[in-house]
């Protein structure tokens, strides 16, 4: 439980293992870490190689709601993975679209249908301000 001291260690180092089921479970983890190791671990598990990892870590910052995190939502909007933009884009919707307007209206010409479909849902609905 990254909420207790004596545990958030181990998250935390499993955020920086070699092995990438351990760094996923990490990530989903780390929403119980206080906020800005939660957001130090997570900006840098959204550059894992690994594709699982990142999405584990877009799907923990997305269902974590929280404004301070549009940052990492809208860095995930670039990933090479079609499907941990579009978990991004529905965070960003969660809190709606507001300051990222522009990022959310830059997936409309994307190559993947879903994540074309999810920004210009956002952008046609008024976004949620």
């Amino acid at each position: 439980r990254a909420d207790q001291p004596e545990h958030l260690d181990r998250v935390l180092a499993a955020a920086r293992d070699a092995e990438p089921a351990r760094r996923q479970v990490a990530a989903a983890l780390l929403a119980d870490a206080p906020a800005d190791v939660a957001v130090r671990s997570w900006g840098h598990l959204l550059g894992d190689p690994s594709r699982m990892v990142r999405r584990s870590t877009v799907d923990a910052v997305a269902g974590a709601n929280r404004a301070e995190l549009r940052p990492l939502l809208e860095r995930a909007l670039d990933d090479d993975d079609a499907w941990t933009r579009w978990k991004a884009l529905r965070g960003i919707a969660d809190l709606g679209v507001g300051a990222s307007r522009a990022a959310v209206s830059a997936r409309a010409d994307d190559p993947d249908f879903r994540v074309r479909l999810e920004a210009a849902r956002m952008l046609g609905s008024g976004g949620n301000d």
